[in-house]
């Protein structure tokens, strides 16, 4: 089975440095991140790359470098996800949750924001992801959204 994730973060050299999966579950925690992940890495979904970010219109759940080959992690940090989606003003549906594909396009947009030259991050959860590394990861690559 073919290796696939929903967005992926290549560097200069076409290797990857990001994997991020789009679930939008309702109050995705950890515990239940870590069970996807897992999932995922089990049945040969994703392939290990030095960050991994799974994200609900909730919660964003990274793992660094230091998780890249242990499959029952916990993320390094789990951050909400409300900033990002009031600054891309995407209007849920009548239930209050994001249709699938638009979260799917709101995360590519805002994981190419953060691959861009741009001044140092003020908000959050840019500021989070900064210092786990995640942003001078992906600083400068190139995203490809997967098509499905």
């Amino acid at each position: 089975m073919p290796s696939r994730t929903d967005v992926l973060v290549l560097d200069a050299r076409d290797t990857p440095v990001a994997a991020i999966e789009v679930k939008n579950r309702p109050n995705l925690g950890p515990p239940e991140a870590t069970t996807i992940r897992r999932n995922l890495f089990a049945h040969g979904l994703v392939t290990p790359v030095d960050y991994f970010l799974l994200v609900s219109q909730d919660y964003g759940h990274l793992w660094g470098p230091a998780q890249r080959d242990v499959v029952d992690a916990e993320p390094d940090l789990t951050f909400p996800m409300s900033q990002v989606l009031e600054r891309y003003c995407v209007e849920p549906t009548a239930s209050g949750r994001l249709f699938h594909s638009q979260l799917e396009l709101l995360v590519s947009s805002w994981i190419q924001e953060l691959t861009s030259p741009a001044g140092a991050a003020t908000d959050e959860p840019e500021v989070s992801l900064e210092r786990a590394g995640f942003t001078s990861a992906v600083h400068h690559g190139r995203v490809v959204v997967e098509a499905q």
